[in-house]
Protein backbone atom coordinates (compact mmCIF):
# COMPACT_ATOMS: atom_id res chain seq x y z
CA UNK A 1 0.00 0.00 0.00
CA UNK A 2 1.63 3.34 -0.66
CA UNK A 3 0.69 6.39 1.49
CA UNK A 4 1.08 10.12 1.34
CA UNK A 5 1.99 10.35 4.74
CA UNK A 6 4.39 13.70 5.75
CA UNK A 7 5.96 13.57 2.39
CA UNK A 8 2.79 15.24 0.62
CA UNK A 9 2.89 18.94 2.17
CA UNK A 10 7.29 18.25 1.77
CA UNK A 11 6.87 17.39 -1.78
CA UNK A 12 4.45 20.14 -2.37
CA UNK A 13 6.54 23.00 -0.96
CA UNK A 14 9.39 21.65 -3.23
CA UNK A 15 7.72 21.88 -6.21
CA UNK A 16 5.91 25.32 -5.53
CA UNK A 17 9.64 26.42 -5.02
CA UNK A 18 10.94 24.88 -7.77
CA UNK A 19 13.46 23.31 -6.25
CA UNK A 20 15.30 20.03 -7.45
CA UNK A 21 15.29 17.42 -5.15
CA UNK A 22 15.03 13.39 -5.16
CA UNK A 23 12.58 11.76 -3.42
CA UNK A 24 12.62 8.10 -1.63
CA UNK A 25 8.92 6.18 -0.93
CA UNK A 26 8.09 3.37 0.73
CA UNK A 27 5.50 0.65 0.60
CA UNK A 28 3.79 -0.12 4.03
CA UNK A 29 2.11 -3.32 4.18
CA UNK A 30 -0.38 -4.86 6.80
CA UNK A 31 0.91 -7.42 8.65
CA UNK A 32 -1.47 -9.26 11.11
CA UNK A 33 -2.78 -6.25 13.44
CA UNK A 34 0.32 -4.36 12.41
CA UNK A 35 2.46 -2.88 9.60
CA UNK A 36 5.58 -3.36 7.72
CA UNK A 37 7.91 -1.95 5.19
CA UNK A 38 11.13 -2.09 4.02
CA UNK A 39 11.80 1.16 5.34
CA UNK A 40 12.46 -0.64 8.65
CA UNK A 41 15.52 -2.51 7.69
CA UNK A 42 16.27 0.93 5.83
CA UNK A 43 16.48 2.48 9.03
CA UNK A 44 18.86 0.36 10.73
CA UNK A 45 21.57 1.02 7.99
CA UNK A 46 20.69 5.26 8.25
CA UNK A 47 21.24 5.44 11.79
CA UNK A 48 24.83 4.23 11.38
CA UNK A 49 25.51 5.31 8.07
CA UNK A 50 24.53 8.96 9.48
CA UNK A 51 25.40 8.64 13.34
CA UNK A 52 21.49 9.94 14.04
CA UNK A 53 20.12 7.92 16.50
CA UNK A 54 16.69 10.00 16.24
CA UNK A 55 16.06 8.46 12.53
CA UNK A 56 12.36 8.34 11.63
CA UNK A 57 9.93 9.44 8.57
CA UNK A 58 10.60 11.83 7.00
CA UNK A 59 14.22 12.75 6.65
CA UNK A 60 16.19 15.26 4.77
CA UNK A 61 19.27 14.61 3.58
CA UNK A 62 21.25 18.19 2.89
CA UNK A 63 23.68 17.00 0.01
CA UNK A 64 24.97 20.39 -0.27
CA UNK A 65 25.67 20.63 3.25
CA UNK A 66 26.33 17.17 4.24
CA UNK A 67 23.96 16.84 6.86
CA UNK A 68 20.76 14.91 7.66
CA UNK A 69 17.26 16.34 9.00
CA UNK A 70 14.63 14.15 10.84
CA UNK A 71 11.53 14.42 12.87
CA UNK A 72 8.88 16.62 10.54
CA UNK A 73 8.63 19.63 11.73
CA UNK A 74 12.48 20.27 11.51
CA UNK A 75 12.17 18.36 8.55
CA UNK A 76 9.46 21.29 7.67
CA UNK A 77 11.18 24.42 9.28
CA UNK A 78 14.32 23.59 7.12
CA UNK A 79 12.95 22.76 3.84
CA UNK A 80 10.30 25.74 4.35
CA UNK A 81 14.19 27.92 5.07
CA UNK A 82 15.69 27.11 2.16
CA UNK A 83 12.34 27.82 -0.34
CA UNK A 84 11.43 30.84 1.27
CA UNK A 85 8.65 29.53 3.17
CA UNK A 86 9.41 30.47 6.57
CA UNK A 87 8.37 34.06 7.10
CA UNK A 88 10.16 36.94 6.31
CA UNK A 89 11.09 38.42 10.14
CA UNK A 90 10.88 37.02 14.00
CA UNK A 91 6.95 37.37 13.93
CA UNK A 92 6.03 35.20 10.95
CA UNK A 93 8.44 32.71 11.56
CA UNK A 94 6.95 32.19 15.09
CA UNK A 95 3.60 32.21 13.64
CA UNK A 96 4.96 29.70 10.97
CA UNK A 97 6.53 27.37 13.52
CA UNK A 98 2.95 27.64 15.78
CA UNK A 99 0.73 26.53 13.03
CA UNK A 100 3.13 23.79 11.78
CA UNK A 101 2.55 22.73 15.76
CA UNK A 102 -1.43 22.94 15.84
CA UNK A 103 -1.50 20.88 12.32
CA UNK A 104 0.68 18.66 13.38
CA UNK A 105 -1.89 17.97 16.50
CA UNK A 106 -4.42 18.08 14.31
CA UNK A 107 -2.74 15.63 11.58
CA UNK A 108 -2.40 13.29 14.94
CA UNK A 109 -6.39 12.62 15.62
CA UNK A 110 -6.10 11.29 12.49
CA UNK A 111 -2.75 9.05 12.65
CA UNK A 112 -4.44 7.69 15.93
CA UNK A 113 -7.89 6.52 13.66
CA UNK A 114 -5.48 5.27 10.88
CA UNK A 115 -3.04 3.46 12.89
CA UNK A 116 -5.20 2.45 16.09
CA UNK A 117 -5.91 -0.95 14.30
CA UNK A 118 -7.47 -2.49 11.28
CA UNK A 119 -9.92 0.51 10.29
CA UNK A 120 -13.19 -0.23 8.17
CA UNK A 121 -16.10 1.09 6.28
CA UNK A 122 -18.47 -0.37 9.49
CA UNK A 123 -16.03 2.29 11.99
CA UNK A 124 -19.06 4.92 11.75
CA UNK A 125 -18.88 5.69 15.08
CA UNK A 126 -15.30 5.95 15.83
CA UNK A 127 -15.11 8.12 12.64
CA UNK A 128 -17.55 10.66 14.51
CA UNK A 129 -15.63 11.34 16.66
CA UNK A 130 -12.42 11.29 15.10
CA UNK A 131 -14.11 14.24 13.40
CA UNK A 132 -15.52 15.54 16.67
CA UNK A 133 -11.63 15.74 18.23
CA UNK A 134 -10.34 17.25 14.58
CA UNK A 135 -13.10 19.86 14.67
CA UNK A 136 -11.40 21.41 17.76
CA UNK A 137 -8.17 22.59 15.69
CA UNK A 138 -9.85 23.19 12.72
CA UNK A 139 -11.74 25.30 14.48
CA UNK A 140 -9.12 26.95 15.72
CA UNK A 141 -7.28 27.48 12.21
CA UNK A 142 -10.48 29.28 11.07
CA UNK A 143 -10.92 31.72 13.61
CA UNK A 144 -7.03 32.27 12.42
CA UNK A 145 -8.10 32.97 9.05
CA UNK A 146 -10.23 35.35 9.98
CA UNK A 147 -7.82 37.91 10.99
CA UNK A 148 -5.99 37.56 8.06
CA UNK A 149 -6.30 39.31 5.16
CA UNK A 150 -6.14 36.33 2.91
CA UNK A 151 -8.74 33.66 2.78
CA UNK A 152 -5.55 31.90 0.74
CA UNK A 153 -2.63 32.04 3.42
CA UNK A 154 -1.77 31.43 6.79
CA UNK A 155 1.06 34.40 7.29
CA UNK A 156 1.86 37.40 6.03
CA UNK A 157 -1.03 36.71 2.88
CA UNK A 158 1.71 34.41 0.98
CA UNK A 159 2.42 31.55 0.67
CA UNK A 160 4.78 29.84 3.57
CA UNK A 161 5.13 26.41 5.29
CA UNK A 162 2.16 25.98 7.10
CA UNK A 163 0.18 26.31 3.79
CA UNK A 164 0.81 23.12 2.74
CA UNK A 165 0.48 21.20 5.84
CA UNK A 166 -2.93 22.68 6.30
CA UNK A 167 -4.08 21.81 2.54
CA UNK A 168 -2.94 18.50 2.79
CA UNK A 169 -5.28 18.05 6.50
CA UNK A 170 -7.83 19.98 4.72
CA UNK A 171 -7.83 17.16 1.46
CA UNK A 172 -7.20 13.89 4.36
CA UNK A 173 -10.89 14.97 6.45
CA UNK A 174 -12.71 16.27 3.58
CA UNK A 175 -11.83 12.50 1.87
CA UNK A 176 -12.55 11.30 5.41
CA UNK A 177 -16.05 12.78 5.57
CA UNK A 178 -16.81 12.04 2.21
CA UNK A 179 -16.05 8.40 2.86
CA UNK A 180 -17.98 7.73 6.08
CA UNK A 181 -20.67 9.94 4.72
CA UNK A 182 -20.17 12.20 7.72
CA UNK A 183 -21.71 15.64 5.65
CA UNK A 184 -19.81 18.58 4.17
CA UNK A 185 -16.51 18.89 6.13
CA UNK A 186 -17.02 23.00 5.63
CA UNK A 187 -19.94 23.45 6.38
CA UNK A 188 -19.14 25.50 9.88
CA UNK A 189 -15.65 26.29 8.17
CA UNK A 190 -16.58 28.77 5.22
CA UNK A 191 -12.46 30.15 5.35
CA UNK A 192 -11.08 27.05 5.44
CA UNK A 193 -13.08 26.02 2.32
CA UNK A 194 -11.82 29.14 0.60
CA UNK A 195 -8.08 28.66 1.62
CA UNK A 196 -8.66 24.95 0.18
CA UNK A 197 -10.01 26.38 -3.32
CA UNK A 198 -7.76 28.99 -3.12
CA UNK A 199 -4.34 27.00 -2.92
CA UNK A 200 -5.22 24.35 -4.95
CA UNK A 201 -6.00 26.94 -7.68
CA UNK A 202 -1.48 28.32 -7.11
CA UNK A 203 0.49 27.76 -9.81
Amino acid sequence: MQIRGFGAPLTMMLCAAKKPFTLFLYDIVEEGSGWNSDYFVAKKEFIKEYKNPLWNLPFCVDRAEKMVIVQTNAVFARIARSCGFMGDNEKSASECEELLCELMDLRNVMVGFCYGGPVSANDGEAAKTVLASGMKHLKKLEAWLEIQASDIHLVEGKMNAPDFHLYEMLDQFEGFCDFYKLGDLFDDLPRLKAFKEGFANLP
